[in-house]
């Protein structure tokens, strides 16, 4: 049976990070959870960092990865990818709708 706390794309997955990045573009995004905003967003990233593989702890990529060091903190930044912190990632938020509306025309 799965809860919110063992599915995949929950937010509230044991596993799931919530934290802001700036994009390479400059853009401000909130994730909530890794492995969901990768497979929703495919189209932000190099393709050779989206093709899944099986591991030890289940599936990953190079973007997971990635984006998991840097909400972690064990890396600054990955590919032009870098952490916000809240204060700034909660200013730009507001913008995110727009954005999200530019990209996909």
């Amino acid at each position: 049976m799965k809860t919110p706390k063992t599915s995949r794309f929950s937010s509230q997955h044991h596993k799931a990070l919530c934290f802001f990045v700036k994009s390479p573009k400059n853009i401000t995004y909130m994730v909530m959870n890794v492995r969901k905003f990768i497979v929703e967003n495919e189209t932000l990233f190099p393709p050779e960092t989206t093709r899944w593989k099986m591991g030890k702890g289940g599936e990953s990529c190079a973007a997971s990865h990635g984006l998991c060091a840097i909400g972690t903190g064990r890396r600054g930044v990955w590919r032009g990818w870098m952490k916000v912190g809240n204060i700034e990632g909660k200013e730009n938020i507001e913008l995110l709708p727009r954005t999200f509306q530019e990209q996909k025309q």
